[in-house]
């Protein structure tokens, strides 16, 4: 994994020198592939008899083999895309067998491995921003329930996190958002920082109860956000 990881860092890091500053058609390759990968993370991550989450992990290896054709250079070394192929390949596997909590937990490690890919390679992708603020907020929602002095101490994280998603740039094109929907994004995001204020005053005057109920509104806010990123129908209708 380590191998394919460094591999992937010094393919990413020869694009953006390709591409010039703007990077443009690497981060468009990358939110084609994030459109597929979205659905496919989500849609497992609970049961579905309407087979949705099947066709979108199906949907995501077509859309991988995609991403490796656009970007040649992650072939080199030995197959430098290994370890998110053979993710993705396993993940398949075990949607084919009714495994979808552990297909779940496999595609996690893709966002992962593919955010640190764009950190080393000096790519600044709005997406990476979200997931930044997520890894806290799992954190909070973890002890919302029973512990609301923890959570004030990991606020401070979090609103720090969620000010990168408020300041960072955002090009609509790479996600084929509308202006509508850009516009949207705009407002649930600052409807996200407000939540964040109420949620940390909560923890600060130790209101178990709403520390949770607020913690839980801040969650489901960001998986809305999060949603918007990816292409729904195309898991639904396999292309």
């Amino acid at each position: 994994m380590k191998k394919a990881l460094r591999a992937i860092y010094m393919a990413m890091a020869a694009l953006v020198f390709l591409g010039g500053c703007a990077s443009n058609p690497v981060q468009e390759s990358m939110a084609s592939f994030d459109r597929a990968y979205i659905p496919a993370l989500m849609l497992t991550a609970k049961k579905d008899n309407t087979g949705q989450n099947i066709m979108a992990v199906k949907q995501l290896k077509l859309e991988w083999n995609l991403f490796r054709s656009r970007n040649p250079g992650l072939a080199d070394e030995g197959g430098s895309a290994q370890g998110v192929e053979g993710l993705i390949m396993k993940a398949d596997g075990l949607m084919n067998i009714g495994k979808y909590r552990e297909a779940h937990k496999t595609l996690v490690k893709i966002e992962k491995i593919m955010r640190e890919a764009r950190v080393a390679a000096g790519i600044v992708y709005f997406p990476d921003r979200l997931a930044e603020f997520h890894d806290v907020m799992e954190e909070i929602v973890a002890v919302a329930s029973k512990s609301p002095a923890r959570v004030s101490i990991l606020m401070p994280d979090a609103i720090s996190a969620w000010r990168v998603v408020q300041k960072a740039r955002f090009n609509r094109g790479f996600f084929r958002f509308t202006s509508d929907q850009k516009e949207r994004l705009r407002k649930l995001i600052d409807d996200e920082a407000q939540l964040l204020k109420a949620l940390l005053a909560a923890a600060v005057s130790n209101d178990r109860k709403k520390v949770a109920g607020l913690a839980n509104e801040v969650m489901a806010k960001y998986t809305t956000i999060y949603r918007m990123f990816g292409n729904f129908q195309g898991a639904s209708l396999g292309g």
